[in-house]
């Protein structure tokens, strides 16, 4: 079964439908085993710092993460299964020196914005560990629209205006979300982009994280 989601994660990615950094490559994915275990995630929000505090974060010297900064794995790639999320970490003995040479515990973590607002998300993490720390910065949810919808047209070249898109959103992400609740492993192409309101509405988006954490 997880031979198969990492097959078919592999086609996804090559088709681009998967926003994640360059997958890694399958032999590597045995080593799992001796990599280092995450135990905390900053899961978003999308365009409120993450960048920022990863950068600050990644300073500390008892702090080991991901080979790259948003790994995708609880809302993108999980049907690639467990052993190729863990071979983004660092080699679990290397992690364990370097706490030993501080005297303190070294933390694991990776930061994607994207897991505060995928529905699946929570229940994924939960499963892979209950105790999982986890890291959520907050912004004045007109200002995380904007500066969503900024980004669109800087890396996207989107054309249309923002106050089109707006109105796109009531139409297009219920159609995603009602995806995503039907198919456990169905990955949006769009990366549900279409939520510049949805994502400012933390509380819905926290009550589906406190139930479990």
């Amino acid at each position: 079964m997880e031979a198969q989601g990492a097959e078919r994660g592999a086609a996804l990615a090559r088709e681009g439908e998967l926003r994640l950094g360059p997958l890694r490559p399958a032999g590597r994915w045995v080593s799992a085993p001796a990599r280092a275990r995450p135990d905390f995630l900053v899961i978003g929000a999308q365009k409120s710092g993450t960048t920022s505090l990863h950068r600050y974060l990644i300073e500390h010297p008892c702090i080991r993460w991901a080979n790259t900064k948003e790994v995708h794995f609880f809302n993108n790639a999980y049907t690639l299964g467990v052993s190729w999320y863990l071979a983004q970490f660092p080699w679990r003995w290397a992690t364990r020196a370097a706490g030993r040479r501080r005297g303190e515990r070294t933390a694991v973590g990776e930061a994607t914005p994207e897991y505060l607002f995928h529905p699946r998300v929570p229940a994924r993490v939960h499963a892979f560990d209950p105790g999982m720390r986890l890291i959520a910065v907050l912004r004045d949810p007109v200002d995380r629209a904007y500066s969503q919808y900024q980004m669109q047209v800087r890396k996207r070249g989107e054309t249309r205006t923002f106050e089109e898109l707006l109105d796109l959103e009531q139409v297009e992400l219920p159609q995603e979300l009602n995806r995503i609740d039907a198919d456990p492993a169905y990955v949006s192409p769009i990366g549900l982009r279409r939520s510049y309101v949805s994502r400012g509405r933390y509380a819905e988006q926290f009550e589906r994280w406190f139930p479990l954490f």
